[in-house]
């Protein structure tokens, strides 16, 4: 979790044991629960320290859970994994429950995203910079990246500034990771 989530801790919600394939399902599809479903945890979770109650309630298979919130229609608008000493309790006290079965929907597949939010946000920050350099122009910045990220020297400004580029949209997370600290240093020590 970043410092930046909103965190908001549970005092009291629904609890259903599914088959791991019903998990799978609300993981990776867009789905709608039935009407009795969505009726049946309607504002049934109640969060700590708050007046707040909401639609929500959790999944698991005694393996996995995962949180799940609802709006009025029976969306499913999030889904959350846990946190390890939260789902090892939910675990231990579902493996003694039956196996609850209720209807919905899937829907279109989700799209996944398998960089961490904080790859991604350095590759914004990166790719930003790169539209920086290139709007103003800055040869000296352009090379220097070029040839931190190459180890060799481009004196045309263009090729070197479309390298870089094509090395950010095709980077593994280390690459994002050290261009995104050359570009800090940057700004700490003028070029």
């Amino acid at each position: 979790w970043e410092k930046t989530d909103d965190l908001i801790a549970i005092k009291k919600t629904p609890l259903f044991k599914v088959k791991h394939d019903v998990i799978g399902d609300f993981l990776n599809n867009e789905i709608r629960v039935s009407e009795k479903m969505a009726m049946a945890v309607y504002e049934k979770t109640i969060a700590k320290n708050k007046k707040e109650r909401f639609s929500g309630f959790i999944l698991t298979d005694s393996k996995t859970s995962i949180f799940v919130e609802i709006n009025k229609e029976g969306n499913v608008i999030y889904r959350s994994k846990l946190l390890v000493e939260d789902e090892n309790n939910i675990n231990e006290i579902s493996s003694t429950m039956k196996g609850e079965y209720f209807t919905y929907t899937i829907g279109k597949p989700l799209k996944k995203n398998f960089l961490l939010r904080q790859t991604v946000s350095e590759k914004n920050i990166i790719y930003a910079e790169l539209k920086s350099i290139e709007k103003d122009k800055n040869v000296d910045k352009c090379r220097y990246l070029f040839y931190e990220c190459f180890h060799k020297m481009e004196d045309n400004f263009a090729e070197a500034l479309q390298a870089l580029y094509t090395k950010l949209n095709q980077a593994d997370t280390l690459m994002v990771h050290e261009l995104y600290r050359l570009i800090l240093i940057t700004y700490q020590e003028k070029l």
